[in-house]
């Protein structure tokens, strides 16, 4: 282009918005551990920060450096975070509101598989529906096999988590509790309709799922996919539950009553206020 700087001038405003950036992303680690850190900072910068605040993104598995899952869009937020909430908060805004904004196509899914609340999706591409594929190619065996990944439902106590986390780092007070409520009580909608209660043990169970190892996806000669109790989903979930309830308790009358309207709680939903013997709503079997 015939208005872009010369070679000398484009470098130097790259420096320069290098520069800026370090100012806020430095952390002080010595020797090889910190430049080993500060390499991967660089990675992450390259994907989100403050020059994505703007726009509707989020966090891709490979970031932009591959090829590998299409770019998709799994819960790796849950692992940057913890770091953007200090660094960058409004970065860490933005990609919940990445979420936020696909929070109607999440209560869609729930409700296409008879469930309330909200499902988001194990990969999110664009506009938040389902994009795990359902055959994968082994490369070992070069056979098609088909994929459970998206019976992964624990990336959704992962969004509410990372609400709640950005919230109490930051002091949001506003997001906590206007579009973070809506989600983590959404989410909460959702396990506590998955989770099935036995009378014989008076508990509650989350079967038909994936946890985090989604190498394990289902049971010997099983008809259906899916584990009974993953330990990771069914604490999540109990936390996610609790929380629910805490914010529910905490949140304004006036805010409490306009929110429940908003996504239509009423009292007989678990995270509207009723308690199981646990106090969280859930009483959730760890297997």
């Amino acid at each position: 282009m015939s208005s872009a700087a010369d070679f000398a001038g484009l470098l130097n405003s790259h420096v320069a918005a290098w520069e800026r950036l370090w100012r806020r992303a430095e952390i002080q680690v010595p020797a090889q551990s910190g430049r080993v850190l500060r390499f991967h900072l660089f990675h992450l910068l390259q994907t989100l920060s403050p020059h994505t605040a703007d726009l509707d993104v989020g966090v891709p598995a490979r970031g932009l450096r591959g090829e590998a899952y299409r770019g998709h869009v799994f819960w790796d937020e849950l692992f940057v975070l913890p770091y953007l909430n200090l660094h960058f908060p409004e970065v860490s805004r933005a990609l919940l509101n990445y979420r936020y904004r696909r929070l109607p196509r999440a209560c869609r899914a729930a409700a296409a598989i008879g469930r309330s609340g909200a499902m988001y999706p194990w990969q999110s591409g664009s506009d938040g529906r389902e994009e795990t594929q359902e055959w994968h190619l082994d490369p070992h065996s070069g056979r098609w096999l088909p994929d459970h990944s998206r019976l992964q439902h624990h990336v959704g106590s992962a969004i509410a988590y990372n609400v709640w986390q950005y919230c109490e780092a930051t002091g949001d007070t506003e997001f906590l509790h206007t579009r973070g409520a809506e989600m983590l009580l959404q989410i909460a909608r959702f396990w506590a309709d998955l989770a099935a209660f036995d009378p014989e043990t008076e508990r509650h169970h989350i079967r038909g799922v994936v946890g985090p190892d989604e190498y394990h996806d289902a049971y010997p000669g099983a008809a259906l996919p899916g584990l009974a109790d993953n330990t990771y989903t069914n604490v999540t979930a109990a936390w996610v539950l609790g929380r629910a309830l805490d914010l529910l308790r905490r949140l304004p009358a006036w805010r409490r009553k306009e929110l429940r309207d908003r996504i239509r709680l009423d009292d007989g939903d678990p995270p509207s206020g009723r308690r199981s013997p646990d106090g969280c709503g859930c009483r959730s079997t760890v297997a």
